[in-house]
């Protein structure tokens, strides 16, 4: 995943590269189809209250993400992350960016990404700026299918309900709530995935629950092949990671997106989000 940011005059540690990169990867508020496909009712309220969370308008967030590969080596670097929604505007769903503040010895090797909506059919634009080379590089968008550290560029995006079948497994009461397990399967035949289980914890009502833990299921050897677990920080009515973790099933690599500060609904300006920017220091 990092080939595709990165060249290796300017960055060597090509793993630290793959946490950049699915933190790009924003996840964005959508909303459910008037006509979703599945007519379980239990299961549709669920997806559309849990699922679908409010990320307000734009936010500012310090970021650490911590690496551990395979043999147990672990990195750690921390980033300024700019996101802004566009709600289809000139087709566009976000534009982010990402400012790397540390180790040292990458900082300032930033990112930029237009994502548009499902139904303009339009890969993202990528770019990633180089200061010992001092120019921005546009990226192609690989293949979403390929496997990177057992991850795919749809991993983290939000999904559109008709995307999906869904099927509620089980509702159990627990002492800190109702705890819902959902299975998805994709319609998509391209899909990587056999089958995703999410367990949703609502505590109080609807505009509490969310999803806290999701686990993959290969579509080839059908076995699992990784967990992502959630927390969350409400700011303002606005759904925030507070951190996010992610464990390769086969390796036991992991890595962890931990929210040092946010901010939302700061009135982000657009020209934060043009190529130009990138060469300068944060604001």
């Amino acid at each position: 995943m990092l080939s595709i940011f990165l060249l290796k005059s300017t960055i060597s540690n090509i793993t630290f590269g793959l946490g950049l990169y699915i933190f790009i990867l924003t996840f964005t508020p959508t909303f459910a189809s008037a006509n979703p496909i599945n007519t379980n009712e239990n299961v549709t309220d669920i997806i559309q209250h849990c699922y679908y969370k409010n990320q307000g308008s734009d936010q500012r967030a310090t970021l650490k993400i911590i690496l551990k590969n395979k043999e147990g080596k672990v990195q750690q670097g921390e980033y300024l992350r700019l996101w802004k929604d566009y709600r289809g505007d000139g087709q566009l769903e976000d534009k982010s960016v990402l400012y790397t503040l540390s180790p040292i010895e990458q900082a300032g090797v930033n990112f930029l990404r237009w994502s548009y909506i499902s139904s303009a059919k339009l890969p993202p634009e990528q770019w990633v700026y180089l200061p010992e080379l001092r120019i921005v590089r546009r990226v192609a968008q690989r293949d979403p299918r390929d496997m990177a550290w057992g991850l795919t560029d749809d991993d983290l995006r939000i999904r559109d309900i008709e995307e999906d079948q869904h099927r509620l497994i089980s509702s159990q009461q627990t002492k800190q709530g109702t705890i819902y397990l959902v299975e998805t399967k994709p319609l998509s035949a391209e899909s990587v995935y056999q089958k995703w289980h999410t367990r949703y914890l609502k505590q109080h009502d609807w505009s509490d629950c969310r999803p806290i833990e999701t686990v993959y299921y290969s579509k080839f050897s059908k076995t699992k092949s990784k967990t992502v677990t959630f927390t969350w920080l409400v700011i303002d009515d606005v759904w925030v990671w507070d951190e996010v973790k992610i464990i390769d099933k086969k390796t036991n690599a992991e890595v962890i997106y931990r929210t040092i500060e946010a901010k939302v609904n700061t009135e982000i300006k657009d020209s934060q989000f043009k190529e130009r920017q990138l060469k300068r220091a944060p604001r």
